[in-house]
């Protein structure tokens, strides 16, 4: 596994990578069958990527995905490999924010940008945790230049909701294996209160 993931690690393009494997006789809780690989691969051409896999990739162990490209031995033997390109899964926040004195929109724009920053480096098949959010959104009372903390803080978080669709609850966000969270600031709403 760990040769295969390198490979495709190798391969031009690719910026994520997630690797599961079955070694079992039965279908696992995933949907791999039995003695199968399973690689979700964000980036990389095709042919690319299933080559990687071929080359790595042990006789008898099958692979599992819904894209499938035909790849070629050097005896022109050929294989079809599979893998799944991530399921982009567009994430939503809702946050309602106590504001004190010192609070600006310089805040709101620090939140904005940390919580994308913790969500879009996530990797493959991460559930969006709720009690992740609070440290990106409170590193926003950091003064970006000095790097320090403002002496007395300048907003409590009085409510912190996420989606996955549109159905806001102030729960996790569970990704599947072969999915990846996105977040846009456009996707988050701040609203204050005094």
């Amino acid at each position: 596994m760990e040769g295969i993931t390198g490979a495709i690690w190798d391969v031009d393009g690719v910026s994520r990578v997630r690797g599961y494997e079955n070694d079992t006789n039965i279908t696992d809780a995933n949907g791999l069958p039995p003695h199968s690989t399973a690689h979700i691969v964000d980036g990389g051409e095709l042919q690319d990527v299933a080559a990687a896999i071929h080359a790595k990739k042990t006789p008898g162990t099958g692979t599992y995905g819904t894209i499938t490209a035909p790849v070629a031995d050097r005896y022109g033997l050929v294989t079809p490999i599979s893998f799944f390109r991530p399921y982009i899964v567009d994430v939503k926040i809702k946050i309602l924010l106590k504001i004190k004195p010192g609070y600006g929109e310089d805040i709101a724009t620090r939140i904005k940008s940390n919580l994308v920053t913790y969500i879009n480096s996530l990797g493959i098949g991460n559930s969006v945790l709720i009690s992740k959010l609070y440290m990106p959104i409170g590193l926003a009372e950091t003064n970006a230049v000095a790097g320090i903390a403002a002496p007395e803080p300048r907003f409590d978080v009085l409510d912190l909701r996420i989606a996955r669709d549109s159905h806001f609850l102030p729960a996790n966000v569970n990704i599947a294996f072969n999915e990846m969270a996105i977040l846009g600031e456009e996707d988050i709403t701040i609203e204050t209160t005094i």
